[in-house]
């Protein structure tokens, strides 16, 4: 568990050096020959360039029209008139979508994102702050069973200006996470309880988005925050429960469909983990495997 974190702790500290290395490229329009040299021109819908640096850079540096329309824009000819000769010119926007070309995942910079997850939970060792009891759970290898759990996410995020094929972005993650104890096995035997653990984290996820030419934009990360764990287990007339706020981290991976312009489905699997738990007096480290389906809106 250290161990991970470290290195998710170092991916975070690392990110923004990264992106302020890469080399963001421009898209080129390609005039022809007898529009270059013909004078005046009037581009219809070509306004001037404005020197700001907004969400619209890539139509900005296209002479294009801001707002969310302006992507499916870029992918139409503008018409030029060349002493009453209208001339067609092309307009060439890099990583354009094959799939859906009205999606640009580069447009939003600010984003929102919500999913509902189903939580399958590894069984945990159950250890003992006291040192003889801690010695006889361990000799049993006594551990905790859980029950296929839900839980839910909502994520504020902000896209770092994306190089050609990459796109970090930085987001700020709260999740619920609940599953029920179901059994307490051991060398002597199965003990049949009832409870169940629930979890609030909060996380800061890095994470990469991979141009792929179409509508489906696959993505990775990891993450790093804090987690509440709350436990409650009843067994043989005796009830057990506590909460313990413990380090916490996340691995991400997952593909994004584009349903338009700046809206997105997704789907992702994250392995999410947690340091040692105490739960009065009850020591366990748990882990889990989480499945999400969401949407992301970006702005």
């Amino acid at each position: 568990m250290k161990y991970l974190l470290a290195s998710v702790l170092v991916f975070l500290s690392a990110l923004p050096a990264l992106a302020a290395d890469w080399e963001i490229p421009r898209p080129q329009l390609e005039i022809p020959e007898q529009l270059a040299q013909a004078a005046p021109v009037q581009l219809a819908h070509a306004p001037a360039v404005r020197n700001r640096t907004t969400r619209n850079t890539y139509d900005e540096a296209l002479s294009l029209p801001r707002g969310r329309g302006s992507y499916a824009q870029s992918q139409r000819q503008q018409t030029a008139t060349i002493t009453g000769t209208p001339v067609q010119v092309p307009q060439n926007h890099a990583a354009s979508y094959a799939a859906n070309p009205t999606a640009d995942p580069r447009v939003g910079r600010l984003y929102i994102a919500g999913a509902v997850s189903g939580v399958f939970a590894d069984d945990a060792n159950a250890n003992s702050t006291d040192a003889l009891a801690n010695a006889i759970l361990q000799s049993l290898a006594v551990e905790a069973e859980f029950d296929t759990g839900y839980g839910a996410l909502a994520a504020v995020g902000w896209r770092v200006l994306p190089a050609e094929e990459f796109g970090p972005r930085l987001e700020l993650e709260a999740a619920y996470q609940k599953n029920d104890v179901t059994k307490l096995t051991s060398t002597a035997g199965i003990l049949n309880v009832a409870g169940d653990m629930s979890v609030f984290s909060v996380m800061v996820n890095a994470a990469f988005d991979l141009y792929t030419g179409t509508a489906w934009l696959p993505y990775f990360g990891a993450g790093a925050g804090f987690a509440n764990v709350d436990a409650e287990v009843t067994a043989a007339g005796l009830s057990l429960r506590g909460d313990d706020t413990v380090i916490a981290g996340q691995l991400i991976g997952g593909v994004a469909y584009a349903l338009s312009d700046l809206t997105f489905l997704t789907l992702d699997y994250r392995y999410f983990l947690t340091d040692e738990v105490n739960i009065a007096g009850g020591l366990i480290e748990p882990s889990f495997h989480k499945v999400s389906l969401g949407m992301r809106h970006q702005f």
